[in-house]
């Protein structure tokens, strides 16, 4: 039997694979007159690219700690999740926006605030723990299960619900993420512990159905989405793809894996600027035959750039400042 905690390796696993599924997700445009076989990888990685954000909201309702107190909590929150946040998504904001002839105050706020920008998982994920806090109920597992069922029903038929005619997205919408949240708590509170047989089954049943999904939205040229019966069925039969896999690899030695996933926070708050780059470069002529390489290249990258900033710090005389100031660009040694 598997069971998870915080700095278990399965959370590692599982943040490594949702971080790879984010990173497919951004990086898949294609010149779409230049091949079919392009064309389909794109269309493909753009539903493996649905999987990470699942998993993410999963494990995060999973690890969320309702014994730590509120004020201590939030303040710990502020200097490890919200300054970072907004650290790196100014950065990216400016790399994005100070190529364009004019911007205002109202696309910086709407974009750190993730108002049309990758951000929005951030903001959602607050409101969460404000709510798990602010409201105890909301931890009752059989309100849980009605939040479930609620936040499914969102999803597959009033994903636009609270858009007001647009103006936000609908990332920003908790109802479309409030089921993966609250499943993670109530897995969390009953303490379900998952066997090996039962994950080879689970997974073997979960590749097939996904295999099915990814085919018939190629065949169907409908991109990756979360909302809708399509997007809904394989945004969740790829999260549930990940964790089962993730508890079957957990007794292997996959240090290069587990290292990423334990960085996955970093990654989140700087990929796309990385993504948008390798997707340009691989984006000429014949390179577009390569895409499904993409998302390693990123990847190995940014193992590269960590491993670095990992050996300078362990080497520098002023360590306590030099992890603070990583802390605060979303690295944590």
């Amino acid at each position: 039997m598997v069971s998870m905690g915080k700095n278990n390796k399965t959370i590692f696993l599982i943040k490594f694979f949702a971080i790879f599924s984010v990173v497919c997700a951004h990086c898949n445009k294609v010149d779409t007159d230049y091949s079919a076989f392009s064309t389909i990888a794109s269309i493909a990685m753009s539903v493996v690219g649905t999987w990470g954000v699942v998993a993410f909201f999963g494990v995060s309702g999973f690890l969320f700690n309702p014994e730590n107190k509120f004020l201590p909590f939030f303040k710990k929150r502020l200097f490890s999740l919200v300054l970072p946040w907004i650290i790196s998504g100014t950065a990216v904001f400016l790399y994005v926006y100070l190529r364009r002839s004019s911007f205002s105050a109202s696309d910086y706020v709407n974009f750190i605030a993730g108002n049309g920008s990758y951000l929005y998982y951030l903001s959602v994920l607050f409101i969460f723990h404000l709510l798990y806090f602010a409201i105890p109920f909301f931890r009752n597992i059989f309100f849980q299960l009605a939040l479930v069922i609620g936040s499914v029903i969102n999803i597959v038929f009033f994903s636009d619900c609270l858009t007001l005619n647009g103006i936000i997205s609908p990332y920003l919408n908790p109802l479309n993420w409030l089921c993966y949240f609250a499943t993670g708590n109530i897995v969390r509170q009953l303490e379900i512990k998952i066997s090996k047989n039962f994950a080879l089954i689970a997974s073997i049943c979960s590749f097939l159905i996904c295999a099915s999904l990814i085919a018939i939205s190629c065949l169907k040229q409908i991109p990756g989405s979360y909302f809708g019966p399509l997007g809904f069925c394989a945004a969740v039969f790829g999260g549930f793809l990940i964790v089962f896999d993730s508890v079957l690899l957990a007794d292997y030695s996959l240090s290069f894996i587990e290292y990423l996933g334990k960085h996955s926070f970093f990654i989140y708050l700087w990929h796309m600027p990385f993504a948008g780059i390798v997707a340009n470069l691989l984006s000429k002529k014949w390179l577009n035959y390569f895409v499904l390489l993409r998302p390693f290249l990123v990847l190995l990258l940014f193992f590269c750039i960590i491993k670095v900033l990992d050996i300078l710090v362990s080497k520098t005389k002023k360590l306590k400042f030099c992890e603070t100031v990583l802390m605060l660009v979303g690295i944590r040694f």
